[in-house]
């Protein structure tokens, strides 16, 4: 694979010789949920920490080989560059999408109102968490 890199286009580009690799079915996820352009609370889970963050997935986006680990490595990034969130894509062997009811408190702290939760998980082979992305579009075009 050689690097790709535009705000629009995630399919990798390979050498003449090769046939082209599809891509593959977490690629076509994040590559649909990058078009959409919706924002998303990125949850990504470490060892020891957890990063959270309010955001579309872009408006840039990259698939390129890591050059650790020679894997794909799917690249969402903010126009400046200063946010960027990286997926082995490789690693991902189970997607899930979940749709749950929350109880919010509203400000005064005695009433509670529900709120629709869509979320995305990728999971690796062990089923363990890679990261999730909740949607944070309440209106109708996050429905869609």
């Amino acid at each position: 694979l050689k690097s790709s890199s535009s705000s629009e286009n995630t399919t990798p580009t390979t050498p003449t010789n090769d046939p082209p690799t599809p891509p593959s079915k977490a690629q076509q996820i994040l590559t649909s949920i990058h078009q959409s352009k919706l924002p998303f609370r990125i949850i990504v889970l470490g060892t020891d920490s957890i990063l959270e963050t309010t955001s579309p997935l872009g408006p840039r986006t990259s698939l390129a080989l890591s050059p650790k680990t020679n894997e794909p490595l799917m690249t969402f990034a903010s126009e400046d560059k200063s946010f960027e969130f990286h997926v082995k894509v490789d690693k991902v062997c189970k997607v899930t999408f979940v749709a749950l009811e929350k109880k919010i408190r509203v400000e005064d702290g005695e009433e509670e109102e529900r709120k629709m939760m869509r979320v995305c998980q990728f999971l690796n082979e062990k089923g363990n968490l890679i990261c999730s992305l909740i949607l944070a579009e309440e209106g109708e075009e996050g429905v869609k």
